[in-house]
């Protein structure tokens, strides 16, 4: 008290609280572990499923092989060509060096469609005509297979420098999950936050940001586990954030076993559901990106829970 009211006396207070607040505002977003989204009022109709089988890899890609194994990816979307103000190239954005896959931004002009299939005079949902000029290329792989549960998981390097948008997520007809995505136009990398998002593309979105180190400095390991009433992201081996299907009682997230036929609770309104493809790309979001520049990607796994046993 006597500490207060020297301050007091001081007119010093109302910096106190202020700088108070302000470092815990700062910390907020790296504490939303169990983060509540787009709850609605729901009675379960049956009792939950549980599957505590442990886990097995179902798929590595280590980039061991000097070229993209076309078996397993595509080097674009299967919709358009392009994010933001980079167009993917079939191939030519890649490097491979000693079990790395670089995926490579050049500042080189080509003018394309943007969708393939529609003729170059038509004008998309962004109000420009499909037919463009692109400023830069860059590069990208997504999964010729779709996945439902499981754990996803990339040891990666982000760029360093600024205007880039490099993200690993998931996505297809019954939502969208961004394992991670780093976006902030026109600030240097140490100055961006690691944000994990959760995106029901059709149905809104939930969106959490963590902030960390500089992520472009060295190697880092990022992982979501998905399960059919739970959602957990991993960054370097840490939980950062826990999403689930179902809330009862003071909102306390409901595991499988918890579940019961007849139970009124809340439903996660935009969980994702069904199958999706799994999707690395760098894209360029400001016209003045840092080059050259690079985004390493070590491996990417994925594990499924062992089935019958």
């Amino acid at each position: 008290m006597k500490l207060l009211e020297m301050y007091m006396a001081n007119g010093k207070a109302v910096t106190v609280i202020f700088m108070a607040l302000s470092i815990f505002l700062m910390l907020v977003p790296s504490m939303v572990i169990g983060q509540k989204c787009n709850k609605g009022k729901f009675v379960l109709k049956e009792d939950g499923l549980c599957n505590e089988s442990p886990y097995e890899l179902v798929f590595e890609d280590g980039f061991d092989v000097p070229e993209l194994d076309n078996s397993k990816w595509l080097p674009r979307y299967t919709w358009h060509n392009s994010d933001g103000l980079a167009l993917y190239t079939l191939g030519l954005n890649y490097e491979f060096a000693d079990g790395i896959l670089k995926l490579i931004p050049k500042k080189e002009k080509n003018r394309a469609n943007r969708i393939d299939y529609l003729p170059e005079t038509d004008t998309l949902g962004d109000g420009l005509v499909n037919n463009r000029q692109y400023e830069f290329t860059s590069g990208m792989i997504f999964s010729k297979n779709l996945y439902g549960d499981g754990v996803f998981e990339i040891r990666c390097k982000i760029p360093s420098g600024q205007d880039y948008w490099p993200a690993f997520w998931l996505f297809g007809d019954g939502g969208e999950l961004d394992i991670f995505e780093f976006y902030e136009h026109g600030e240097l990398f140490s100055n961006y936050r690691h944000r994990v998002r959760m995106n029901q593309h059709h149905n809104g979105s939930c969106p959490t940001k963590h902030y960390g180190p500089d992520y472009s400095g060295e190697f880092h390991t990022f992982k979501l586990v998905r399960e059919p009433y739970k959602l957990e992201w991993y960054v370097d081996g840490t939980l950062k954030r826990r999403v689930w299907l179902y809330y009862g009682k003071f909102g306390k997230g409901l595991s499988c076993n918890k579940q019961v036929d007849g139970k009124k609770v809340k439903r996660n309104n935009i969980y994702p559901v069904g199958p999706m493809h799994l999707i690395v790309n760098l894209s360029i979001a400001g016209e003045n990106p840092t080059l050259p520049n690079t985004m390493e990607i070590d491996y990417i796994k994925i594990y499924k829970r062992k089935t019958g046993s």
